[in-house]
């Protein structure tokens, strides 16, 4: 296999899922119980019982999910050079329209905090770790439903904007 095909073909994993592709049906799926899971353990977590029982089982599995999220952040940047042929800018454009688009800002910012507290020690991580709900929005590259209320919400801004302003 070529580096453009296995570019392509990790693309093709990485987008949201054809009924006839079975491991990109299977990507989806497992980032898609892991974003649950994630928001589910915030949740827990928020319980001081069950965070001073199950302390260091949410730090384990965090980790293992910032690795599973980086890596993935990471694979998309790279696949996303094959969006485009050389003549249509090529892999950079592909790599600058995943990373500053919606969903390369909210994979980004999913891991963020996690990196943050490395770059920054002594920061407050309580503001920062809330942050990790953001990954909810992750789901929006697997549900339609998703994209349609961030659609919906986007088209009617300039209305939000305005009863804003009016309060």
């Amino acid at each position: 296999m070529t580096y453009q095909a296995l570019r392509l073909r990790t693309l093709q994993i990485l987008d949201k899922g054809d009924e006839n592709d079975l491991a990109s049906l299977w990507c989806d799926r497992f980032i898609t119980v892991l974003v649950l899971l994630n928001i589910l353990a915030v949740v827990l977590e928020s319980v001081a019982s069950l965070q001073a029982a199950y302390a260091v089982f949410f730090e384990v599995f965090e980790e293992i999910s910032l690795v599973l999220f980086s890596v993935e952040y990471v694979l998309r940047v790279w696949a996303s050079g094959a969006r485009y042929p050389d003549a249509s800018g090529g892999a950079g454009r592909g790599r600058r329209e995943y990373a500053f688009g919606f969903h390369g800002l909210v994979d980004f910012f999913a891991t963020a905090p996690f990196y943050l507290q490395w770059i920054v020690p002594g920061l407050d991580m309580r503001v920062l770790r809330t942050l990790r709900l953001i990954r909810v929005l992750k789901l929006s590259h697997y549900s339609s439903a998703i994209e349609d209320l961030f659609s919906a919400i986007r088209a009617e801004a300039r209305s939000f904007f305005a009863t804003l302003y009016i309060c």
